[in-house]
């Protein structure tokens, strides 16, 4: 089985491509999500209480649970806390994408895993791929995103996209790169030739 991570900026599209990817790819291809794991992981009490110790109290709301829209913030403007939230948060990414290869490699039906995760390069201790594609958008497309869909002031959005890796260094370390700047169109039949050359190869 192999695997194709899919990775690239916030607000670039990597969800949109990771779903349009498996359904080109049919029933050989499973899917695994990053953000997915995250926020499974954030239900669970024991992650709860490892961030209330590292974050403090404010990170949970009044009914206890975790406060996203808070931490989302915290996250932009604090770089200790990302390093903590990271801490916390990476391992157990790792473990549900581990335990999710075991049982692919299980199954015989299966010949690729296409993991979307958008810290790839960031993180730097995933296990290897076996071809890694960037979702990419120029910076003016990912500001326009964040603040129509979450809501964003300008500054904020640039503070966020500053979080990760540069753009063209995430292109440069790739084996394929999807340009989002345009429309649903041109995203899909991008999509379908990254697919057709899974057939080839």
């Amino acid at each position: 089985m192999k695997t194709w991570v899919i990775t690239g900026g916030v607000a670039c599209g990597k969800s949109a491509v990771s779903k349009r990817l498996c359904e080109q790819l049919g029933d050989v291809a499973a899917h695994f999500s990053s953000d997915e794991a995250v926020h499974d992981l954030l239900e669970q009490p024991e992650i709860r209480a490892q961030l209330v110790q590292k974050l403090g109290g404010r990170v949970l709301d009044s009914e206890g649970l975790i406060d996203r829209g808070w931490l989302r913030k915290r996250m932009v403007l604090d770089r200790t806390a990302r390093k903590h939230l990271e801490g916390v948060l990476h391992p157990g990414v790792f473990s549900a994408l581990e335990r999710l290869c075991e049982r692919l490699r299980m199954d015989p039906r299966r010949k690729v895993l296409v993991a979307e995760v958008p810290l790839y390069y960031e993180v730097g201790s995933l296990p290897d791929a076996d071809h890694v594609i960037v979702v990419a958008s120029s910076q003016e497309t990912q500001i326009e995103r964040l603040r129509l869909h979450r809501g964003l002031a300008e500054a904020e959005a640039v503070a966020l996209i500053e979080t990760q890796l540069a753009m063209m260094d995430k292109v440069a370390l790739s084996n394929r790169v999807i340009w989002n700047d345009g429309g649903i169109d041109a995203l899909e039949d991008q999509v379908r030739l990254v697919a057709k050359d899974f057939w080839i190869s």
